[in-house]
């Protein structure tokens, strides 16, 4: 049995960011990447120019424990480590909704 061969990749393009980031997740409908920072800032960038779209800043000291987005692109759902759950839109940065949960355990996953 003869071995398969892999194909090897060429990197297109190298980004790199200005500070540590805890997580990042990709938008399932636009060329769109968000990024948590090690201040849990929330950055949202265009994956392709890299150009940045909308920066979020940490101005209550809460932290940021997952991130997901609204399968259109357009809100991001942000769970907090405190329990509570904050809806952004990624168009202008506006707080939508803040839902504070009964318990305060981290919100670990959001679909």
């Amino acid at each position: 049995i003869m071995a398969q061969e892999h194909p090897s990749y060429v990197l297109l393009h190298d980004r790199s960011i200005s500070t540590d980031v805890k997580f990042l997740e990709f938008c399932p409908s636009m060329d769109l990447v968000v990024f948590v920072t090690s201040e849990n800032h929330i950055w949202v960038q265009r994956f392709l120019s890299w150009q940045r779209l909308l920066t979020i800043m940490n101005s209550d000291g809460r932290v940021v424990s997952s991130i997901v987005w609204r399968p259109d692109g357009k809100v991001l759902a942000v769970g907090y480590e405190n329990g509570s759950v904050t809806l952004y839109s990624v168009e202008d940065g506006e707080q939508l909704n803040t839902i504070h949960s009964i318990h305060s355990s981290p919100i670990t996953c959001m679909f």
